[in-house]
């Protein structure tokens, strides 16, 4: 066929798809293409037309057959990828894709499709590799970085996830979007100290960051302050009336803190955080009430916020249990908690492996014993699972005049390599004169092993709790930031089946006189005979105040805040008895289907 003749076939070819006449399109360069039968051009217009009508597996064929003869034909490179990618082929779409980008390094549009791509593959290391070239060339492009920020957070590397991000906000500083998204991956890579200096004259969108880095420095005086700042800006905010509570809430203020919240709810009934705050702090709604109804009705929200829905469920089971209504109790909590598991899983998807690493690091330097120890008897780490009685132990310590509490510090799983001395600094800030200091980081019961090389005569107190009293408090307690095993009772039920393998191990290493186990249910029903053990292990003089821990002075920033403000009882023991037909997964815990 004549190149003229060709030429007028493509002409009316693409006046075809212009208008939308794809059949006509395709017959067109159908025609062209047998013209001349061996030309990659032609028969990659043919390709694109056949795709255009969704006719995949033809037009794959044909551009097979184009890279066949021509392997480094770019035109059909890409049609090919994108073919791939829609019909399912993803490894197949990465390759091509690949190849195209390898073509020609500098196409913004080929490196931004491969990175798409590999997303989509959980690629992310890959993926990240990409948009560090997108970000090279474009060093003044928005959103490149924002991008490998969240595969960096993904990937829970702190350091270049922050990185990326204050790159984002470096090129438009005023884009409050990206400076709040900042802040929040400071406070999820626990960088208190950067927030709190990025916050120093806080806008008025920043007063909640800065307020939470703060509490969580144990600077409270200064929180209160930002929080009387925010007030006195937005005296009618329902946010600053719910974090006015919370304020109570620590102090120990129950009845303070519920009235806060019932003035959040004047400002904004539809405000989901004041609600369970209402809950928690003593407000009786049972269902057919006013407030009950209200929050039901507020599920049918279809603008509510995720996080709305998981405090309203709460909410709501809450106030079904205290009525004894289990199984609509336990509906509540299994909606809240399906909620936070498709959050986690779009996300940061829970691998039991993760966690066994994160062990097995430790112990490879526990083992290694190279660290430089320190003979301080400073520390004393209480121990355990989530929700297993933490919060209360640190409490009665801390009740004692010589012994200062310091929360729950996150040092040793995110700064193992500055060593015992920054630790010990880090823990006399919060005593600058307490003979002990109490670190309640649940989770360090992972690396239990390596602190006590670093810190030999420091001390570990292992809380035990019945585990489907755990899991099912675990279940039922509202967590801003949920730990990766949340929301799912399998990922619960490997997480406490590793805690007990993890115990064991380090069981049999540690010196008796460095470990003291105690159960939650002996504690509470035998409160003097325990506490008494606990000062003994510590050295510490007996004090009648840690018989009350609930009289305390001082902050608590945990979800147990309102639980440790109570006296000590035995309300919470055997709890899963009143859940028994709805446990699931959780049966699996109970001591008599435990492996002989």
């Amino acid at each position: 066929m004549e190149s003229g003749e060709i030429r007028a076939l493509l002409e009316r070819a693409w006046a075809a798809e212009r208008g939308q006449r794809f059949e006509e399109a395709e017959k067109l360069f159908a025609k062209a293409s047998s013209g001349r039968p061996q030309d990659p051009q032609l028969k990659t217009f043919h390709a694109g037309a056949l795709a255009k009508l969704g006719r995949y597996t033809e037009a794959i064929a044909e551009l097979e057959s184009v890279l066949r003869a021509a392997p480094s034909n770019i035109a059909a490179l890409k049609w090919l990828a994108v073919l791939y990618k829609r019909t399912s082929r993803l490894n197949e779409a990465i390759a091509t894709q690949e190849k195209v980008v390898s073509l020609d390094p500098r196409d913004v549009a080929g490196l931004n499709q491969l990175a798409t791509m590999l997303l989509e593959s959980n690629r992310f290391e890959d993926a990240a590799a990409t948009l560090e070239k997108l970000a090279t060339l474009h060093p003044d492009e928005q959103g490149y970085r924002a991008t490998l920020a969240t595969i960096y957070w993904r990937l829970n590397n702190a350091d270049r996830a922050i990185e990326a991000q204050r790159a984002e906000v470096q090129l438009d500083p005023a884009n409050a979007a990206a400076r709040s998204t900042l802040f929040d991956y400071l406070l999820f890579f626990h960088r208190y100290e950067e927030l709190s200096a990025l916050t120093e004259s806080p806008k008025p969108a920043e007063f909640e960051a800065r307020i939470k880095a703060l509490r969580a420095l144990g600077r409270f005086t200064e929180a209160d302050q930002t929080l009387l700042q925010w007030l006195q800006s937005d005296p009618g905010n329902p946010t600053t009336c719910c974090y006015t509570a919370e304020m109570s809430l620590e102090l120990g203020e129950i009845e303070g803190a519920n009235l806060h919240f019932r003035t959040a709810l004047i400002f904004g009934d539809t405000t989901a955080a004041a609600y369970l705050g209402c809950v928690n702090t003593g407000s009786d709604w049972p269902p057919g009430s006013q407030e009950f109804e209200r929050m039901e009705s507020l599920l049918d929200n279809p603008d509510a916020a995720p996080r709305d829905l998981y405090q309203l469920h709460l909410a709501l089971g809450a106030c079904c249990e205290k009525v004894e209504e289990y199984e609509q109790a336990i509906a509540h909590f299994d909606e809240a908690n399906q909620i936070v598991f498709d959050g986690l899983n779009a996300t940061r998807p829970f691998a039991i492996s993760s966690i066994e690493a994160q062990f097995s690091q430790a112990h490879g330097r526990y083992v290694a014993n190279t660290a430089a120890a320190n003979e301080s008897d400073l520390p004393v780490l209480v121990i355990g699972m989530i929700r297993s009685g933490t919060s209360l132990v640190e409490q009665i310590l801390a009740s004692h005049p010589n012994v200062a509490g310091a929360g729950e510090q996150f040092y040793w799983s995110e700064r193992p390599e500055s060593g015992a001395e920054a630790y010990l600094e880090l823990l006399r800030s919060f005593g600058p004169n307490a003979k002990r200091v109490v670190d309640k980081m649940p989770g360090n019961f992972l690396r239990a092993g390596e602190i006590h090389r670093r810190l030999p005569n420091g001390r570990f107190i292992h809380i035990r709790r019945h585990p489907v009293d755990t899991c099912l408090s675990m279940w039922s307690t509202y967590f801003e930031s949920p730990p990766p095993f949340a929301g799912s009772r399998r990922n619960l039920v490997e997480m406490y089946r590793l805690y007990l393998k993890v115990m064991d191990e380090w069981r049999a290493v540690l010196p008796p006189e460095t470990l003291l186990e105690i159960d939650y249910e002996d504690l509470v029903a035998d409160k003097e005979s325990v506490i008494r053990r606990l000062m003994a292990f510590c050295g510490l003089d007996w004090s009648d105040a840690c018989l009350h821990p609930e009289l305390r002075n001082g902050r608590v920033w945990t979800p147990s805040h309102t639980r440790v403000r109570q006296p000590i009882d035995t309300t919470r023991v055997a709890r899963w008895k009143r859940f028994e037909p709805w446990l699931g997964e959780f049966r699996e815990l109970l001591p008599e289907n435990q492996p002989r």
